[in-house]
């Protein structure tokens, strides 16, 4: 962790703050917890809004810890998009798979800016969006590690031409199974 920031965590009274960063299909949604920042993640400098202009507000920001043992961490996002347009590019199948990044940091008293770098707490992707019926229009997002990811059922890959392409592009092999019960049958060593 930056230096700079921990002396001011080690402070009796600090400003702390959260960085969400989603690369969505339309381009870099960079939300704050603490009004406004400017941060360099290593894409250049980009601002962090407490309010989107064009997406809405942050509300929080749930469930980022540490993984223990065979656990990961899935945190989630509320949000309150700021109308139905936004609210349809943030629940839109688009954005699923969209990598985030979530960073905490801590903001000076007296410039309103970061103080040091902050401290990358997550990496993952929009695992699913989801809108929520009530008297106003919010929503959630759950997000999801590599690991999560990777501890889940793979339904999708089986033993077919189509799975098979998609890891070893080019190579053919399964184009000559005739029936699905061949490719599935056990066979013995020297039949």
């Amino acid at each position: 962790m930056d230096a700079a920031l921990i002396a001011e965590r080690r402070k009796g009274v600090s400003i702390r703050c959260v960085l969400v960063r989603i690369a969505a299909p339309d381009g870099a949604i960079c939300w704050t917890d603490g009004g406004v920042a400017v941060f360099d993640s290593g894409r250049g400098p980009e601002i962090y809004y407490g309010e989107h202009p064009t997406y809405g507000l942050l509300s929080t920001v749930g469930g980022v810890s540490n993984g223990a043992g065979d656990q990961t961490s899935r945190p989630s996002l509320d949000l309150f998009p700021k109308d139905d347009a936004a609210a349809a590019k943030l629940a839109s199948p688009l954005i699923q798979g969209s990598p985030v990044s979530i960073w905490t940091g801590a903001i000076g008293r007296e410039t309103g800016l970061l103080i040091g770098a902050p401290k990358l707490e997550f990496v993952g992707q929009v695992d699913q969006p989801a809108v929520n019926a009530g008297q106003s229009l919010s929503m959630s997002m759950r997000l999801i590690t590599d690991g999560a990811l990777q501890k889940e059922a793979n339904a999708d890959y089986r033993q077919n031409h189509a799975a098979h392409i998609r890891t070893w592009p080019g190579e053919n092999g399964y184009l000559n199974v005739s029936n699905a019960v061949e490719a599935a049958r056990s066979m013995e060593w020297r039949t």
